[in-house]
C-alpha cells in the first residue's frame, strides 16, 4: 500500500522480484529509528509505509514520504508509528500546517513529509532510538555507489495487525546502486533534490556479497516488484560504499543516510529517493519552489 509510482518510459525490461535480507550492515541507530507508519481501526493496524525517527532542533520527528500520510488520513482510522519492540504510538496532531506543531509537507514533486512526535515516544524507546545529523551526508548524485533501502515490505508485514501481536517485525534491506543512464520520459523527477537508484537482479538466487560476515544470520526474503516493495515507502536509503565495485570498502558503521525513497518507475525498473537535504531545508523553514 501506498506506493508512489511514476510514469516511465521502458529503459529495460522489468524483472519479476528483487532480493530484500536481514543482514546486519548499517549503524545500530538504523534499525531503531525504522519504524511502520500506518492506522490503527479498532484492534488492528494496518502499516501504510515506513519512516525514520530524527531528532530535529525543534525535537523529535518521524519523516516519511508525503503520500503515506496523505493515505492516511483518506480513511477513518488514526495515524501512527509501529516501532522497535512493537510498540505502537499515536500521533496526537496529524493535522497538516506551516509549523513545527503540525505535519510538514515539502512541495511536489519532493514528497517528504516531517510528523512531530509526542514526548512518550522518546521517553519509552529513549534518545537513542533516533538519528541526528551525525548520521546525515549530502550525495550530490548521479553515482556508481551502494545503497542500502531500509524498510518493512508489505511481504514482511501483511496487511494488517493485530495490536496484540508482540511480535517484533525486523525491517528489511534492498541493496540498490546509483542509476546514471537516462532520465528522459521519468516523470515526477528532479535532478537537484532526487536520487535515482537501480539494481540487477541475481540470476541465482545466492547470498550478495556485500557485507560477507553477516550471512550466517541472514534471512533473505525475495518479493515481486513494485508490488513486493509497497509499505517501503518513506523509508531510508543509506549510501554504503561510494564505488558499485567495490561494496566492502565502507566499514560496518561509516554509512550514512543520504535521502528517503518515494517513488517508483516500475516500467523501468528505477527507485526514485528523495535527498535528506530537503528534509534538513524544510526543517528549517522551506524549500521553495522547486519547479
Amino acid at each position: 500500500m501506498g506506493k508512489a509510482r511514476d510514469k516511465a518510459v521502458s529503459i529495460t525490461a522489468p524483472k519479476r522480484y528483487v532480493r530484500c535480507s536481514t543482514d546486519v550492515c548499517l549503524p545500530a541507530e538504523a534499525y531503531t529509528s525504522t519504524v511502520a507508519i500506518g492506522v490503527r481501526c479498532k484492534d488492528t493496524f494496518h502499516p501504510l509505509g515506513t519512516g525514520t525517527l530524527f531528532q530535529a532542533d525543534t525535537g523529535p520527528v518521524c519523516v516519511t514520504a508525503a503520500h503515506v500520510v496523505k493515505q492516511a488520513q483518506l480513511g477513518p482510522g488514526e495515524l501512527c508509528i509501529r516501532a522497535k519492540g512493537s510498540q505502537l504510538f499515536a500521533i496526537q496532531n496529524n493535522e497538516i500546517g506551516e509549523d513545527d506543531s503540525h505535519i510538514l509537507l515539502a512541495p511536489e514533486p519532493l514528497d517528504v513529509a516531517v510528523i512531530p512526535l509526542p514526548r512518550i515516544v522518546v521517553d519509552v524507546l529513549g534518545k537513542r532510538a533516533l538519528l541526528h545529523s551525525s548520521h546525515v551526508t549530502a550525495d550530490k548524485g548521479p553515482s556508481k555507489g551502494v545503497y542500502c533501502l531500509l524498510g518493512y515490505p508489505a511481504h514482511a508485514s501483511g496487511n494488517s495487525i493485530s495490536i496484540e501481536d508482540q511480535t517484533e517485525s525486523v525491517p528489511l534491506h534492498f541493496i540498490t546502486y546509483g542509476y546514471g543512464g537516462t532520465t528522459q520520459g521519468l516523470g515526477s523527477y528532479h535532478q537537484r533534490f532526487h536520487l535515482l537508484l537501480a539494481w540487477s537482479p541475481p540470476h541465482t538466487r545466492g547470498r550478495s556479497k556485500i557485507h560477507k560476515e553477516a550471512a550466517s544470520i541472514s534471512q533473505e526474503v525475495f518479493v515481486n516488484f513494485p508490488e513486493g516493495l509497497s509499505g517501503m515507502s518513506g523509508c531510508s536509503v543509506w549510501k554504503l560504499a561510494s564505488h558499485r565495485d567495490c561494496p566492502d570498502t565502507a566499514s560496518m558503521g561509516s554509512q550514512r543516510i543520504v535521502a528517503l525513497q518515494t517513488g517508483l518507475y516500475p516500467e523501468s525498473r528505477i527507485v526514485k529517493a528523495t535527498k535528506w537535504t530537503v528534509v534538513l531545508a524544510l526543517l528549517n523553514g522551506g524549500i521553495g519552489d522547486p519547479v
